[in-house]
């Protein structure tokens, strides 16, 4: 499921939503909050090494099978952003070094459990740096929009 685990909104979809809109009617009455990120500065703070790797892998999404890359380039902008639902990956693949398109299962090779591991690892280590993420405690009436992309 999603919960405290970091995600982007609708990446069990092919075409995940372009913003996601909160309207916060009224909060729960133990209160209610949400992590927000700059995945774009997220992944300006990789290593030149690390984003070369992150670039060739992409994320299995466990409960509609659909992948997405886990670097993308934001339509607009141009902006490369980080990208994965860490509730809901099944599996990460990655290109083998050199190969430009994959042609065959056989350009790919998917990590294993420790990999995936220490890479959920360091992407939550990434995204929990304040100096991308944003704490918000909602109130009545809050109004939030994010650009998902």
């Amino acid at each position: 499921g999603v919960g405290p685990q970091w995600h982007n909104d609708g990446s069990f979809e092919r075409a995940v939503f372009s913003h996601v809109g909160y309207h916060i009617i009224r909060v729960p009455e133990n209160g209610g909050a949400t992590t927000f990120c700059h995945q774009g500065a997220a992944f300006d703070h990789l290593s030149e090494e690390e984003q070369e790797v992150w670039q060739r892998r992409v994320s299995v999404n466990s409960n509609s099978g659909v992948i997405h890359p886990m670097v993308h380039e934001h339509p607009i902008s141009g902006r490369k952003s980080v990208y994965l639902h860490l509730g809901m990956t099944g599996a990460v693949l990655e290109m083998k070094k050199g190969i430009d398109k994959v042609k065959s299962m056989d350009d790919l090779r998917p990590l294993d459990q420790a990999e995936m591991t220490a890479l959920f690892n360091r992407y939550n280590d990434l995204l929990n740096d304040p100096k991308y993420s944003h704490d918000h405690n909602y109130e009545e009436g809050d109004c939030i929009f994010i650009d998902n992309l």
